[in-house]
């Protein structure tokens, strides 16, 4: 019985986009049809919205059976959940008022719905995608500076290795499955005791042993693999992020050690100069107020 409600489930992130074209597309009518000009279209209106609502209403069943993995936040899947339900009922709720001719009630509730819709709609994305993701990548202005999200490395040997090198890393590459709001294979990268904590399927870092450790392992599997990370259709580990990542795991996975206090072999310093080099000419562009 399990298997077939995941099965169900994973047919919602295909249904979720049909009531929210068809809505959106059926909002769009309603308000060309205050027009007289295109006042027919007020024709089309019943159809749009009780095919709307019918698509919901499966969204939202498929949707309750993805959410059964418990991949997922709880508390955003609450929110979600209920109000992807709110979306079905309003829209069944507008094809009654339409099909009843008050237009008053349609009007306004047409409004609430494209809200319901926006907010429901951006809930998914950050289940889907993670926290942030509308501005991921994007500077931001802070006391008229512009300010990257990655943190500024002016000194590699001077960075914490956990802190300033791997755990951007993971942030640009794996909290959108793994962090407090989703986490796929009941594993989260974002805090440290997660990571040693592991996943379902055990622990994840064997300090010393970066082959013998899944994080590693799993990027070196072939893209269509299953279990190969990060998946297929996401932003994938460069070769530099990979070699920073079995470096860290192979002198000890440590969370609190400097970069210089690590033995640093191979093409590393070479490495972490690129990576400091590239954020010192992001520190040099940084706009300056006027005065």
């Amino acid at each position: 019985m399990e298997t077939i409600i995941n099965f169900i489930g994973h047919f919602h992130p295909i249904l979720v986009h049909l009531p929210i074209g068809i809505l959106l597309f059926a909002i769009v009518l309603q308000l060309l049809s205050k027009w007289k000009k295109f006042n027919q279209l007020t024709n089309a209106l019943p159809l749009a919205y009780l095919l709307g609502a019918i698509s919901a209403v499966f969204s939202c069943f498929t949707g309750l059976a993805l959410a059964n993995n418990g991949d997922y936040d709880a508390d955003l899947i609450f929110k979600h959940q209920w109000l992807g339900i709110s979306v079905a009922l309003f829209s069944l709720t507008g094809y009654y008022f339409i099909k009843k001719n008050k237009t008053v009630y349609s009007n306004w509730l047409s409004y609430f719905l494209l809200l319901l819709i926006i907010v429901t709609g951006h809930l998914g994305g950050t289940l889907t995608h993670g926290a942030g993701y509308l501005t991921t990548g994007v500077a931001k202005e802070e006391g008229g500076l512009i300010k990257n999200e990655k943190p500024i490395l002016t000194n590699a040997q001077e960075a914490l290795v956990y802190k300033d090198i791997i755990q951007p890393i993971l942030k640009d590459k794996c909290y959108g499955c793994h962090s407090a709001i989703k986490q796929k294979g009941k594993l989260r990268l974002d805090e440290k005791e997660w990571i040693l904590k592991g996943g379902e399927d055990g622990i994840i870092i064997h300090a010393g042993e970066a082959l013998n450790s899944s994080l590693y392992k799993n990027i070196l599997l072939d893209p269509v693999d299953e279990q190969h990370m990060p998946p297929k259709g996401k932003p994938q580990i460069t070769d530099q992020e990979r070699m920073l990542l079995e470096w860290w795991i192979n002198t000890g996975a440590s969370f609190d050690k400097k970069v210089k206090e690590l033995p640093q072999t191979n093409s590393i310093p070479n490495i972490l100069l690129a990576l400091q080099n590239n954020n010192v000419k992001k520190v040099e562009v940084l706009s300056i107020p006027e005065k």
